[in-house]
């Protein structure tokens, strides 16, 4: 499953730049481990500003899901970067080196 999510600019830079590693999330979706979650880039002044990456969600913490915890109903997903080789096979990288380009392009052309 592919959960379609916003998230502000001050915490997509963190997480394409690899800094970020997780998101903590109201579970209204029941996402779970080998979902993806798409992470578009918005602002409450503009609106959405074209940019993506996709991920994949590689561990769930909280809300039953111990050892965490956290306010009813929130989860701590644990996400990892997916991008497409040009087979459209999955890659999981390692390094971030030119993460966000190739991110970016692998999310268009899946959505096509």
């Amino acid at each position: 499953m592919i959960h379609v999510l916003k998230i502000f600019p001050e915490y997509f830079n963190k997480v394409i730049s690899g800094e970020k590693t997780f998101e903590i999330r109201k579970n209204d979706r029941n996402f779970l481990v080998g979902d993806y979650i798409a992470l578009n880039e918005f602002t409450s002044e503009s609106g959405y500003t074209g940019r993506s990456a996709l991920y994949r969600i590689t561990y769930v913490a909280g809300h039953g899901h111990p050892p965490v915890s956290l306010p009813d109903g929130y989860v701590i997903l644990g996400i990892r970067p997916c991008v497409f080789d040009e087979r459209g096979n999955r890659e999981y990288p390692t390094v971030t080196e030119s993460f966000e380009k190739r991110n970016r392009s692998s999310f268009e052309e899946a959505a096509r």
